[in-house]
């Protein structure tokens, strides 16, 4: 934090929330606002409070990827007025749909969910729990299958009183030299995968922009992160396809 500070993004990433007790104690008393990106942790709570409802804003997604998939778009939420007020007028071009007239300084966006994108998600909100659940026994079966494959790191489970929303699932290979071979010796077999997420600063549009310090952190996981098949109708057997895909890599695990 630094006299510059006005807000703090705080990303859930995966769906695993983010330390917010920790984080509010660190920028409340300094008045810093904080905007939650829950884009990937719709469901997932902190000792019972949804994310997306603890700071000052949230954030979330509705890509096909999501928990909740209505095609494209995405939600803001928050509790002062004003602030929601602005956020409708910027999604609409300025309008202001309290007073159907245009903001004379604030033109705005044309950012708006359509009506057939926001039916479909409603329908997914009533299904959002029975998702979830599917998506928790996915998530406990790689964990159960995977255990004691020395050359992975399985993500760690919910702290006491929260609950992960299993966006994916992502797994740290030990060695960066395995995390290629691994995607494409899985590839060969019909299992995708993805990388999440590659180092910001490393992209070529960025490459003449260098960063202001060390990021040794940014830069490990991003060599050696590796997602793995994860939705609600995942089947058994092709979770377990995944497994053996991997041992067959590796060698078995104690899973």
């Amino acid at each position: 934090l630094s006299p510059r500070t006005r807000a703090v993004l705080v990303v859930h990433l995966f769906g695993r929330p983010a330390p917010m007790d920790a984080l509010l104690a660190r920028t409340r008393p300094h008045g810093i606002a904080v905007v939650e990106d829950a884009c990937e942790a719709v469901g997932a709570t902190v000792r019972g409070r949804p994310v997306g409802g603890i700071g000052d804003a949230g954030t979330f997604g509705f890509y096909p990827n999501k928990p909740i998939a209505a095609g494209e778009g995405g939600m803001i939420t928050a509790d002062e007025e004003g602030f929601l007020t602005r956020c409708r007028q910027l999604r609409n071009q300025g309008l202001d749909p309290e007073t159907g007239t245009r903001h004379p300084d604030r033109p705005g966006l044309s950012a708006r969910l359509s009506e057939l994108q926001a039916a479909v998600g409603r329908v997914q909100v009533e299904r959002l729990e029975a998702s979830l659940a599917d998506r928790e026994r996915v998530a406990s079966g790689y964990i159960h299958a995977l255990a004691g494959i020395e050359g992975l790191e399985l993500p760690a489970r919910a702290d006491d009183g929260d609950r992960i929303s299993w966006f994916t699932f992502p797994v740290r290979v030990r060695d960066p030299a395995d995390r290629d071979p691994l995607r494409e010796h899985l590839a060969r077999q019909g299992i995708e995968t993805g990388v999440y997420f590659e180092p910001v600063h490393r992209l070529r549009p960025y490459s003449g922009k260098p960063a202001r310090q060390p990021l040794g952190v940014t830069e490990d996981l991003g060599r050696r992160c590796l997602a793995l098949p994860l939705h609600a109708d995942l089947a058994e057997e092709d979770r377990q396809r995944v497994v053996a895909g991997i041992e067959e890599y590796f060698g078995p695990g104690a899973g």
